[in-house]
């Protein structure tokens, strides 16, 4: 994804160009389904350095933006991942299947799929 691509949706989701909120939607573009955890290491190796807070609040600015999906397994770790425009729900069900067919995740009853 192009930077300014990503500047535009910021802007047009009626959010501030931010490096955090650049590098956030950036990594999760490369690395879908990515815990906080997950981004922020890889957010710090390309802006140095960035709190778990700043993270978490990129997050649930851009989710609640509908930029970024929040999947939340039972009992684990939410993860994220970038919201195509478009995008229905069941394909986020198809990539957890994916997921737990690759054996990245174990099976996990009860699973939500978050906005």
């Amino acid at each position: 994804m192009i930077s300014s691509d990503i500047g535009y949706q910021l802007r047009r989701a009626g959010l501030r160009v931010t490096a955090p909120r650049r590098s956030v939607l950036e990594w999760l573009g490369e690395h879908p389904h990515a815990t906080v955890e997950q981004v922020r290491a890889g957010v710090a190796q390309a802006l140095g350095s960035v709190s778990t807070q700043t993270v978490y609040d990129v997050l649930a600015a851009c989710t609640a933006a509908g930029l970024v999906r929040r999947i939340e397994p039972a009992g684990h770790p939410a993860r994220f991942e970038r919201r195509a425009r478009g995008q229905s729900p069941p394909r986020g069900v198809s990539c957890l299947r994916a997921h737990r067919r690759r054996g990245d995740l174990p099976h996990l009853p009860g699973a939500r799929l978050g906005r």
